[in-house]
């Protein structure tokens, strides 16, 4: 497949990034703003979009992502590309799928964080979106599932890609 951008309106990859959140992680609730994945991603070019996926299993939904999940590329917070499939009561993945201008995101170059969170903005009452990050097959005790077998997992995961 060939991509044929109109002259002058191409953009180049310039870095590539891939991260793995392996937890099997439980979270509590808060009234307060909440971080649960942070990673640093080594920016190239202070000129440099970020397009940034993300997904993470998760489950038992107390609330759901109506408590204000966000993301934070080097301090600039937003909820753009927010991604929420709930297939059922019980089970979701969260995650984005954005891209975050150089504008947003300022002109730092070197690490810059991109952090997953919640309680962002309006916050009435101790809240979280789900219990549960990630699950394992097996028996025991916290995020496991007897009804998968016992080498089944999952994990979350999230691709940086950064275009001048």
């Amino acid at each position: 497949m060939a991509v044929i951008y109109p002259e002058g309106t191409q953009q180049k990859l310039i870095g590539t990034a891939r991260y793995e959140f392996s937890s099997l992680a439980q979270f509590s609730e808060t009234t307060s703003e909440y971080e649960w994945w942070s990673e640093n991603y080594n920016r190239q070019s202070a000129t440099s979009n970020l397009y940034i996926w993300s997904a993470m299993p998760c489950y038992e939904l107390p609330n759901g992502p109506y408590i204000g999940v966000r993301l934070k590329v080097n301090n600039f917070k937003h909820a753009k590309g927010l991604l929420h499939f709930r297939p059922n009561t019980d089970t979701t993945t969260i995650g984005f799928t954005c891209m975050v201008t150089a504008a947003e995101i300022g002109s730092t170059t070197g690490n810059i964080a991109i952090t997953h969170g919640w309680n962002w903005h309006y916050v009435s009452s101790s809240t979280r979106p789900f219990t549960r990050a990630n699950l394992s097959g097996g028996s025991g005790a916290g995020n496991y599932d007897s009804r998968v077998g016992a080498s089944a997992r999952t994990y979350g995961n999230m691709l940086v890609m950064e275009f001048d």
